[in-house]
């Protein structure tokens, strides 16, 4: 298995200004139309630990408070499971994956340097994009975000580790 891991406060950041606007998706609502990122922060209808949810099989479970159990249970998951890559870090990330899993194109061969250029077009600027103004780290607004989202937050900072430790193991 392999994810791409981004921090989740711009995670959530992200998809309050995409549920503004995709009408097409089942979880829309046209309320978000008419709030900001703090009201959305500050609701009841924000995302939490959908991450760590999602790993331990709670995802329909929102509200439901998540244990330490839970939590290291989702970090041992993707340290023993899973090929991490970061957001923040789309080369190496589309580089590992290429590597390890030998993701090739139509007709590249297999050690060619370049491979997959449009998957890194596609995950970096194509329409799975989403364009919205950056949320002030450190801002109350984050900070709510962070709090509604804390075992993901710590999943994350574990994901940048293994993310690290994974870079010795996958050749280049």
């Amino acid at each position: 298995m392999f994810a791409i891991f981004r921090h989740p406060v711009e995670r959530a950041v992200s998809m309050f200004y995409y549920l503004q606007q995709a009408t097409w998706e089942s979880t829309y609502n046209p309320m978000y139309k008419d709030i900001t990122i703090h009201d959305y922060a500050r609701s009841s209808v924000t995302d939490d630990n959908w991450m760590v949810r999602s790993l331990v099989g709670k995802a329909d479970n929102t509200g439901t408070p998540l244990t330490r159990q839970d939590l290291d249970v989702a970090i041992e998951i993707i340290r023993r499971k899973c090929v991490v890559g970061l957001m923040d870090d789309m080369e190496e990330t589309i580089h590992r994956f290429n590597s390890y899993f030998s993701f090739r194109e139509s007709g590249e061969q297999k050690n060619d340097k370049t491979k997959s250029p449009k998957c890194k077009e596609y995950i970096t600027s194509g329409s799975n994009t989403n364009s919205h103004p950056p949320l002030e780290e450190g801002s109350e607004t984050w900070k709510l975000l962070e709090q509604k989202n804390a075992a993901d937050v710590i999943l994350y900072r574990e994901a940048e580790q293994i993310f690290k430790e994974q870079n010795s193991l996958i050749p280049h």
